[in-house]
């Protein structure tokens, strides 16, 4: 988990954002939406995967009426998961050898200040987005995950801009994709 063990991993850096405990598990960072970020440094995890699943927990401080994007995780412009304040919802951007894929979570709302479990899953056939253990959106999709220099970040786009504002805690990565099933039990066992 990159959030819990950021001290301690290669080539990572903490860019202003704040440890704070308790959160989902034992800590978490908070990211002030001007400038913190954290750099994940080289962060392979995804590169060439034919299947995975990314899951990582937020607490926005804005709700859905919010008008700026917050990006909450990019790996380059290859995986990207984030708020779209042109849709009001939340999307993953996924780029395999054969194309860019987009899912939208659609018609949520929250509260500011609430725990919330963002998961992708791509299967080598579909990109789908859960949003608190339940499927908001699937697109058909195929190819292996492209790499990338692109940085791999939290809490801003890896251009740089669009910084998050609120908490993020436990990102997780599998090399395959879960199950609904899989995907409800991060949710309700974090």
């Amino acid at each position: 988990m990159v959030t819990d063990d950021i001290n301690g991993c290669t080539g990572c850096a903490n860019n202003g954002a704040t440890w704070f405990s308790p959160s989902i598990r034992s800590g978490g960072f908070a990211f002030n939406g001007v400038n913190a970020s954290l750099a994940l440094g080289s962060f392979p995890y995804l590169a060439n995967l034919p299947a995975f699943t990314l899951s990582v927990w937020v607490r926005p401080t804005f709700d859905a009426s919010s008008s700026a994007s917050r990006y909450v995780f990019s790996d380059g412009n290859v995986i990207q998961v984030f708020y779209l304040n042109q849709i009001n919802n939340w999307r993953a951007s996924v780029r395999t050898a054969n194309g860019t894929y987009r899912v939208d979570t659609q018609g949520l709302t929250w509260s500011a200040n609430t725990w919330h479990l963002l998961t992708v899953t791509y299967s080598g056939a579909e990109v789908k987005l859960y949003w608190d253990g339940a499927l908001a959106d699937s697109v058909p999709a195929s190819g292996a995950v492209v790499s990338d220099s692109g940085a791999s970040v939290l809490g801003v786009a890896s251009v740089g801009g669009n910084n998050y504002i609120g908490g993020i805690d436990e990102l997780r990565v599998f090399a395959s994709a879960l199950t609904a099933a899989q995907v409800y039990n991060l949710y309700v066992n974090p």
